[in-house]
């Protein structure tokens, strides 16, 4: 149990993992995200397992990757109406003129929450919270989606589902 959870009080249901930090890779088809374009490569050496303190994580290097969707099939079902829950941190962002940086979650067609966090930024944790909007089967295709200017980094830490909604 994440100390998130336990904090929050999630209800009925331990939260669960819904992927595993050793199974990301680069998305053939970055769908429901805009491919990247074709100047852009991503080097697969840019997604990468580590352990982030005391937690598997995605790595995201941005110089090897700049554009990237991972992704990976779901470890269980989410069920509509069940909390899912994000948790990434990205160091201090920076690149040679002012950008933008744009991260996204998506399950199978849907995407879920997209976040534009300004460059230079100092390094902080992204938290997002739902209500699963529909059910997913276990195995519906999750995607991670990075769109970076410069050389940064950025661990997803956490996807995980549980208790039933609320507003609490």
């Amino acid at each position: 149990m994440t100390l998130w959870w336990w904090l929050a009080g999630c209800g009925a249901g331990d939260p669960m993992a819904v992927v595993d930090a050793q199974l990301w890779r680069v998305a053939e088809d970055p769908a429901p995200f805009p491919p990247a374009p074709v100047d852009v490569t991503c080097d697969p050496a840019g997604l990468t397992f580590e352990v982030f303190g005391p937690e598997p994580s995605l790595e995201v290097w941005t110089d090897a990757c700049p554009w990237a969707t991972a992704e990976q099939p779901s470890l269980v079902a989410v069920r509509r109406g069940r909390r899912l829950f994000l948790r990434l941190w990205h160091e201090p962002l920076s690149a040679p003129e002012p950008s933008e940086a744009v991260i996204g979650l998506a399950f199978g067609s849907t995407v879920i929450e997209t976040w534009t966090v300004p460059i230079p930024s100092p390094g902080a944790a992204v938290l997002g919270e739902w209500e699963a909007p529909e059910t997913w089967p276990a195995g519906t295709p999750v995607r991670f989606h990075v769109r970076n200017h410069g050389n940064n980094a950025y661990n997803l830490l956490e996807i995980t589902t549980g208790g039933p909604w609320s507003e609490e």
